[in-house]
């Protein structure tokens, strides 16, 4: 028997990539910032500890929490919408990695860009706000004419 797909099966994708990309961004962002106008980045400034450690620290923080959020997410997909989630595990975990890592490590590089928590922020949301527009969740490229959805 086949099983009838619903619509949430078709966007799932999109809407972890979404939630994942927003997360990791804004919160890889928040956490430099903050470390950065924190009291104690002097004195951690000031130790022979190599910069290379408070990155990956942040890094692996922000992974495990992000990935932490995705799992739960998909768990509540597969149990409370039946969208089928664990079946395809092993590879959406990978996915997810990999789309998680390079989203914080974006939000990493925009929040050791800019000085102030506020514009970091405000610089992370609009580069989440530009990949949303350019994906192509709100528009699909297949309602575009045929020119502008070829660029």
């Amino acid at each position: 028997m086949i099983k009838k797909r619903s619509y949430l099966d078709y966007t799932l994708p999109s809407l972890v990539v979404l939630v994942v990309m927003f997360m990791s961004m804004l919160l890889s962002t928040t956490m430099v910032m903050s470390e950065k106008s924190s009291r104690a980045y002097f004195r951690n400034f000031i130790t022979p500890t190599r910069s290379f450690v408070f990155i990956n620290s942040v890094y692996l923080t922000n992974i495990l929490i992000v990935l932490t959020q995705g799992l739960v997410l998909l768990l509540i997909a597969q149990f409370a919408f039946h969208v089928s989630t664990l079946s395809q595990l092993p590879s959406i975990l990978v996915a997810l990695l990999i789309l998680t890592s390079v989203f914080i490590l974006l939000g990493m590089g925009v929040g050791y860009l800019f000085s102030s928590e506020e514009t970091g922020t405000l610089a992370s949301l609009s580069l989440s706000c530009v990949f949303l527009l350019f994906s192509s969740f709100l528009i699909p490229l297949e309602s575009l004419s045929k020119t502008i959805s070829v660029v």
